[in-house]
């Protein structure tokens, strides 16, 4: 019995080995070797591409100059051919130990190289050993705006915005420092720039590079402590046709909600004077005779009854007509406007052989929701580079800018002055129900102007109003800078490089106060004697 199990286990044994050993000269006969060479379009071998049989564990990846080799392939294999930033390819083979060529095509989707620029050279992102960020038109111009600080928000990592003072403050990384210089170093076009940021037209700009620490140092010094912004301007390329681009476009701003944040109504307002003028609070200005603080209209009517110069009626009834007035209401209608900015930019660029151009127009236009507010710019570029020889390139560029504004600072006197800096009452009152303007209580109190005017000092009233056309407070900046270098490449290495620039900036100012203007009577007045005001008061 055993010797019959054993006899027909060496059978399946032998049956399986029989099988196998055929296999064996089957596979042999029908794998091959399958060499070639990968390019880009332009003809160049690409290194490391990867190369795999589909549905097979066989893969390789190509040398130096492009060439793979791939060892036991089975018959009409398929290649699988991939490379980062190149279209994939499927190639089926039909030949025995074929040498194929492969052109991969680029892949429009994939993202381009990021360069850095340090404001000296270029550098792939990968090669940069700082921190940096790097911001191409395209992304720079997703938001528009006429100033370059207003396209920068929400699209730079670690770059600050501080607008408490109404105007943009930068800091890369937070505050380094508490008195001295904290604004970043701006090096537009290969130079440090002092001007104004807001003197740069955004359309200009090809790309821009921050860089965020330390190492910005070894680049710039110390100036680069608060981090550096690299600004390189648009330029024109080498056998290009002329092209053309126009741009305009329109953005309305709203008028500020004044009813945003909530507040003490008027009626509540003028019954907590009510009860601190009871309770005495407003006694030490009443009785100050020496700076006259101001005094609300309320708390000057509940005087005024107290001593017994008009009636209880008479005093409810003019209170009672303050609590219908809000003045959030008249900021809203006289003060504040639908601010609008219009920017318009031309530019053309284009190149031969041995030259480039660029020129570049535009002309800004902005209304400010103020009143009496409104700014302009003006810019002019122009670049130019020339190959005379080869290896040797003459750079050449202008830039002109001017900017006019005019601001009108009416908002920001509608306080009522005195030892505390105190803020508008909230039933104050900008214009009557016949349109003509309305004065506001200011500096000093109204019993006291109307007393000097009496005594034949000026009208001391403040009506803001009439403010808003008087001021002429007009500022006109021009910015001019002039590049030139020269370049010679040394071999494939080396370049020596010659830079040049001129830069100037002049600015002319008009701070006019007319003497009809508040600022002019109470200077006036305030420096003028009780008898040289009856003198004039004598004579007119």
């Amino acid at each position: 019995m055993k010797k019959t199990i054993l006899t027909i286990v060496l059978a399946a044994l032998w049956s399986v080995l029989k099988g196998f050993a055929q296999e064996i000269p089957v596979t042999a006969k029908s794998a091959m070797i399958i060499s070639g060479i990968i390019r880009n379009e332009k003809g160049e071998g690409l290194v490391g591409a990867s190369i795999r049989v589909k549905d097979s564990k066989i893969a390789g990846i190509s040398d130096t100059n492009g060439h793979f080799r791939l060892h036991e392939v089975p018959e009409h294999p398929i290649l699988l051919i991939s490379f980062i930033g190149y279209l994939p390819q499927e190639i089926p083979i039909a030949g025995k130990g074929s040498e194929i060529t492969i052109t991969l095509l680029p892949d429009a989707r994939q993202l381009e190289e990021v360069i850095v620029s340090t404001g000296y050279q270029e550098i792939p992102l990968e090669r940069a050993t700082g921190s940096f960020a790097s911001i191409s038109k395209e992304l720079f111009n997703r938001q528009i705006s006429t100033d370059v600080i207003s396209r920068l928000k929400g699209i730079t990592p670690s770059l600050l915005f501080d607008e408490r003072s109404g105007s943009s403050k930068l800091s890369i990384r937070g505050r380094s420092t508490i008195f001295a210089n904290d604004q970043p170093l701006i090096v537009l076009d290969n130079f440090p720039y002092e001007g104004d940021i807001n003197n740069i037209n955004p359309n200009d700009i090809e790309n821009i590079s921050i860089l965020r620490d330390a190492a910005a140092a070894s680049i710039w010094g110390a100036r680069a402590g608060n981090g550096v912004i690299v600004i390189n301007t648009k330029k024109g390329s080498l056998s290009q046709p002329l092209t053309t681009e126009f741009h305009s476009n329109l953005t309305r701003i709203q008028q500020p909600d004044q009813f945003y944040q909530p507040r003490m109504t008027s009626s509540d307002f003028i019954d907590t004077e009510i009860l601190l003028f009871q309770r005495g609070f407003y006694n030490a200005d009443l009785n100050n005779t020496t700076t006259r603080p101001p005094i609300s209209e309320v708390v000057e009517l509940l005087d005024r009854n107290k001593k017994g110069l008009i009636s209880n009626s008479e005093m409810e009834s003019r209170i009672n007509v303050l609590r219908a007035y809000d003045l959030r209401n008249d900021l809203t209608d006289l003060m504040y406007r639908k601010g609008t900015n219009i920017q318009n930019a031309l530019s053309l660029r284009g190149g031969a052989e041995d030259h480039t151009y660029y020129y570049s127009a535009g002309f800004d236009n902005n209304l400010s929701n103020a009143i009496a507010n409104d700014y302009s710019r003006l810019t002019l570029n122009t670049s130019q580079i020339f190959r005379p020889l080869k290896g040797l390139q003459l750079n050449a560029s202008l830039n002109f800018s001017q900017t006019n504004s005019n601001k009108n600072n009416t908002l920001q006197e509608l306080v009522t002055g005195g030892p505390s800096g105190r803020v508008l009452y909230p039933y104050t009152r900008l214009i009557d129900e016949n349109g003509n303007p309305l004065s506001i209580t200011k500096d000093y109190r109204n019993s006291y102007k109307e007393e000097a005017f009496g005594q034949g000092y000026l009208d001391w009233q403040f009506r803001p109003l009439e403010e808003l056309e008087l001021p002429d407070q007009r500022v006109q900046s021009n910015d001019m800078r002039f590049l030139t270098g020269l370049r010679y490449q040394l071999g494939k290495l080396f370049s020596a490089d010659i830079k040049y620039q001129y830069h100037r900036q002049w600015e002319n100012g008009n701070s006019m106060n007319s003497i009809n203007s508040y600022y002019t009577r109470n200077l006036i007045n305030r420096y003028t004697s009780k008898r040289f005001a009856a003198k004039r008061l004598i004579k007119l």
